[in-house]
């Protein structure tokens, strides 16, 4: 790989980075205001049982719940173009894609997911 194709990978993984990192950003500080239709996880819905689809994968404190929760809603949330990737992207949350078996979880075969990342030539680890 020369120099500018590794400079443009690079760039390209930061620019994808800090998009995603000032979404993140921004929905945790900024209220939650649903765009388009309402958000399938209501306010108040509990958290499901350790083990069970969609739950935390252990038990968690009042603080981590808490976390849990507001990691929950943004997930859940609609975006418009404006306000981040939404639209732009294959659908306008990211329940639109991770919804198989429950909200959280996989999403279809026919949903492509793309890494920039190197792989020293199938030697690993990826480095960004």
């Amino acid at each position: 790989m020369n120099t500018n194709e590794s400079r443009t990978r690079r760039l390209g993984t930061r620019v994808a980075t800090a998009a995603i990192a000032a979404l993140a950003i921004a929905s945790i500080l900024g209220p939650f205001v649903p765009v388009g239709h309402a958000e399938i996880i209501h306010d108040g819905t509990p958290l499901p049982a350790v083990g069970e689809l969609g739950s935390p994968s252990r038990s968690l404190t009042p603080l981590e719940e808490e976390q849990f929760l507001r990691g929950r809603k943004l997930f859940d949330r609609d975006w418009k173009l404006g306000q981040g990737l939404g639209a732009d992207l294959n659908g306008d949350s990211c329940r639109a894609c991770h919804q198989d078996p429950v909200i959280g979880g996989s999403g279809g075969l026919d949903v492509n997911v793309f890494r920039f990342a190197r792989d020293e030539g199938g030697l690993g680890p990826l480095q960004e």
